[in-house]
C-alpha cells in the first residue's frame, strides 16, 4: 500500500499516508495477503524520492525494495465536502491476461470509514480470478463487513482446494456469518461445503437460514439457493429442473452445471438412469476451470 495523491482541500492532505494505514488493515490477511507495515512503507517511500515520485514504474520499484509482490496506487479528489477515492491494484508479475483491479468510491467526508471498506471490498473481489469472481462480487455487495469479505474469500479458497480443506472452508463460512450474521451468501456456501464436508447437521440450518435472507440476493444466486434446497432435500427431480433452467438463462454459470452434475452423480442410479451423464458435466466444468471443486 503506498502513499495516495492528494488533488483539492488541502485538509485532507493527511490522507495521502493516512489510507496506506486503513487500507493496510482491512487488505491484511484477506486471499492471503500479508500486508507490509505501514510505517516500513512510507520510510521505504521517502528513501525513494517521495511520494510525488510514484507512477506505477516508481511504485513497482519501491514494492520490489520491500519484497512485495502487489502494490496499490491511488488518488483522493476532495471538493464541496465530498471526497472521491480511486485505487489500483498492480502485480509484480501479471498474468498475460489478467486485468488490472481497479476500485473507486464516492462519497460525502464524513462517511471516510465506509468510503474505505467499500474501496477494500472492491479492490478484494477486483483481485478474484475465475468463475469465482462472480460469487466474490455478490459477497461483496451483500455483506458490508469487510472482515466478514476477507472470511468468505478465504474459505472459498479453501473450498476449490479440494477434499482435505473442506473442513478448514467450513470453519471460514462460520467466521463469515459470525461477523455477519445476515450475510445470505455465506450461509449458503457455509452449506456447500458441509455437505462436501459430510457435516450434514449444519446443512439444514444453514440453507434454512440463507432462505430466510433471500431477499438480501440477487434472482440468479436466489434461484441457486432454491435447486440447492431441493437436491439436499432428496427433491431430485425438482433440483435437476431448477438447475437446468437457469442454465437455460446463464449458459456459462459453471456453479449451476457443477450442481447439475452433482445431482445426476447421486440421484441417477435410483432414477434409473445412468451416472455417467454426471461425468460429461463435470468434465466440462473442468474443461472451463480447472481448479473449479469437482468429487470425482
Amino acid at each position: 500500500m503506498l502513499p495516495f495523491a492528494i488533488r483539492g482541500t488541502g485538509s485532507f492532505a493527511y490522507l495521502a499516508e493516512g489510507l496506506v494505514d486503513l487500507l493496510s488493515r482491512n487488505l491484511d490477511g484477506a486471499e492471503g495477503l500479508r500486508s507490509v507495515d505501514p510505517g516500513t512503507v512510507l520510510t521505504t517511500v521517502v528513501r525513494s524520492g517521495g511520494a510525488a515520485a510514484l507512477d506505477a514504474e516508481g511504485g513497482r520499484a519501491v514494492a520490489r525494495r520491500l519484497g512485495a509482490g502487489l502494490y496499490v496506487l491511488g488518488s483522493v479528489l476532495a471538493a464541496g465536502g465530498r471526497l472521491r477515492i480511486q485505487a489500483v491494484l498492480y502485480d509484480q508479475e501479471p498474468l498475460p491476461s489478467a486485468a488490472i483491479p481497479q476500485a473507486s468510491v464516492e462519497g460525502d467526508t464524513s462517511d471516510l470509514f465506509e468510503l474505505v471498506d467499500r474501496l477494500s471490498r472492491d479492490l478484494l473481489v477486483g483481485r478474484s480470478r475465475g468463475v469465482s469472481t462472480r460469487l466474490a462480487q455478490t459477497a461483496a455487495v451483500t455483506t458490508h463487513s469487510v472482515s466478514a469479505l476477507k472470511a468468505y474469500l478465504a474459505a472459498e479458497r479453501e473450498l476449490r482446494a479440494g477434499q482435505d480443506h473442506f473442513d478448514s472452508a467450513v470453519a471460514g463460512f462460520q467466521s463469515a456469518v459470525a461477523l455477519d450474521t445476515s450475510f445470505a451468501l455465506a450461509y449458503y456456501r457455509l452449506a456447500v461445503a458441509a455437505g462436501w464436508a459430510r457435516r450434514l447437521g449444519i446443512v439444514g440450518p444453514a440453507v434454512e437460514r440463507a432462505l430466510r435472507l433471500a431477499a438480501r440476493l440477487g434472482e440468479r444466486d436466489r434461484r441457486l439457493l432454491q435447486a440447492y434446497d431441493a437436491f439436499r432435500r432428496g427433491a431430485a427431480d425438482a433440483a435437476e429442473r431448477q438447475y437446468r433452467t437457469i442454465l437455460q438463462d446463464h449458459p456459462d454459470d459453471l456453479e449451476a452445471e457443477f450442481q447439475l452434475a452433482n445431482v445426476l452423480y447421486h440421484y441417477n442410479a435410483p432414477r434409473g438412469r445412468p451416472r455417467a451423464e454426471a461425468r460429461e458435466l463435470f468434465d466440462r466444468v473442468l474443461s472451463v476451470d480447472p481448479e473449479f471443486l469437482c468429487p470425482i
